[in-house]
């Protein structure tokens, strides 16, 4: 989804002021000069601008404005305080964006089509399996990923035997969600046999592309910070 909203033309400096907030990264546009920021940094930059316009005022001895710009407004949007479950989900959702921005003839990314497993968003059963997907490119769940709340809650309780959390390296949280995604996503892709060979050679391609991404660093860079575990 989309948002773009466009500031009036300041009279004094003729400067037109373009904020665009995308999925993972957000375009701050005056005048010719284009900034591509990543919410992170975006946040950092309204911090220290609102800072110096304090300072400023504060100089002169004039009143700090009530309300914000509207782009500091667009750009220090207040980040929702999520649940264990909740940002576990929000982390499966990224995972898929990430992958879909190397793996473009992936399904569109749609936030209702990754959800916690429940009777109220799926029509099947999860036994011994920790998700499963709906690759029919028809019905009310088609293109769902379904995730089974247990494993959203902790990623790894299927190792034995069960670490102190001190002793957890946080990276394996990250893989073991992203290897999931991996899993079900290429079932997305490959629906005409269940694990066949070439369900294997998407899983591998797929797999091989998230757990570069988040070895390399380069996942943690738009990453919203309330999704940090």
């Amino acid at each position: 989804m989309k948002i773009a909203r466009k500031l009036k033309q300041d009279k004094r400096s003729k400067m037109r002021v373009k904020a665009d907030v995308l999925a993972t990264k957000v375009l701050l546009q005056i005048d010719n000069l284009t900034l591509n920021l990543s919410h992170i940094e975006a946040r950092r930059v309204a911090n220290t601008l609102h800072k110096a316009v304090n300072i400023q005022l504060t100089h002169r001895k004039e009143t700090v404005p009530s309300t914000l710009p509207s782009t500091q407004i667009i750009l220090q949007e207040k980040i929702p305080e999520l649940t264990t479950l909740e940002r576990r989900t929000e982390l499966c959702r990224y995972i898929y964006q990430v992958l879909k921005e190397e793996h473009m003839d992936l399904p569109k990314y749609k936030e209702s089509k990754i959800n916690p497993h429940s009777v109220k968003t799926c029509d099947g059963k999860l036994t011994h399996s920790y998700a499963h997907c709906h690759n029919s490119s028809r019905g009310k769940y088609k293109y769902r990923i379904c995730i089974k709340q247990k494993l959203l809650l902790d990623p790894l309780y299927r190792k034995k035997p069960k670490y102190p959390i001190e002793d957890v390296n946080l990276n394996d949280v990250y893989e073991n969600l992203a290897d999931l995604m991996a899993h079900e996503m290429a079932h997305l892709k490959i629906n005409s046999c269940s694990h066949c060979k070439k369900w294997r050679i998407r899983y591998e391609l797929l797999n091989k592309t998230i757990i570069n991404s988040i070895r390399r660093g380069n996942f943690f860079k738009n990453m919203p910070e309330n999704l940090i575990i």
